[in-house]
Formats: structure tokens, C-alpha cells, sequence
């Protein structure tokens, strides 16, 4: 209903101008005050309606914006967090790494010592055979 009404706005305000026009052309000079008269009323109510319109077009925009900020600084703090947790974690796989080679460093170690346990328990093994066998 508000579109029709404003559009009747419109249209009443072209006619009352030609109307204006009307008269003037026709020499009757008095008689376009009047239809001059209404084409200046109904252009400042419809001049009225299209600043109200742009105004409640910029709050809606403003809040949006509004919105949207606070989105983007929400998101800004979750890209921060991300970014020391990410840190935090290459800290701790260097850490899980270094550990993993001392590790290996020490199995290695191990390995060796339960060979040369193994090499003098044979060695053992075998010092007790020739033992028996004299």
C-alpha cells in the first residue's frame, strides 16, 4: 500500500505540473498558481518520504557495518589464537623431536652394549666348552 501511495504521489505531482504548464501556455497565468502550488506541496512530501527512506537505508547499512566489524575482529582474536597455538605446537615437535633422537641415540647405544653382552656371553659359552672338553 505505501508503494502505491508514493507512486500517487508521483503521478499526481507530474500532473499538477503539466497542469501548471497547462495554464501558463494557454495565457491564463493565475490559474497555474494553483496547480503550481500543489506540484511544490507534493514535491517536498515525496522530497520528505525519499530522505526518510535514504536515512532508514543508512541505519540498516551502519548497523550491518557495524556487524560486520565486530565479525572481522572476532575472527582477527581466533586468527591470533591459531597462530600461537601453531607456535606452541612447532615448539613442542621440535621438543618431540629432539627427545625422539636422544632416544634413538640411546636404543642405538643399547644395541651395542647387548651385542657385546652377547659376544662375551658366546665367548663365555664357548671358554666353558674347551674348559669341559680338556
Amino acid at each position: 500500500m505505501v508503494v502505491n501511495y508514493c507512486r500517487w504521489l508521483e503521478i499526481a505531482e507530474y500532473v499538477s505540473l503539466f497542469g501548471s504548464v497547462v495554464a501558463v501556455v494557454s495565457g491564463q497565468l493565475i490559474n497555474a498558481c494553483a496547480p503550481l502550488s500543489l506540484s511544490i506541496g507534493l514535491n517536498l512530501i515525496n522530497r520528505y518520504r525519499l530522505q526518510q527512506q535514504t536515512q532508514q537505508r543508512q541505519q540498516r547499512l551502519s548497523k550491518q557495518l557495524h556487524s560486520l566489524s565486530q565479525q572481522v575482529i572476532v575472527i582477527s582474536t581466533d586468527i591470533a589464537q591459531l597462530q600461537n597455538q601453531y607456535a606452541s605446537l612447532e615448539q613442542s615437535l621440535v621438543s618431540v623431536k629432539h627427545d625422539l633422537a636422544l632416544l634413538v641415540k640411546e636404543a642405538a647405544e643399547d644395541e651395542n652394549l647387548l651385542e657385546l653382552d652377547a659376544d662375551n656371553a658366546v665367548d663365555d659359552d664357548i671358554d666353558a666348552l674347551l674348559d669341559t672338553l680338556d
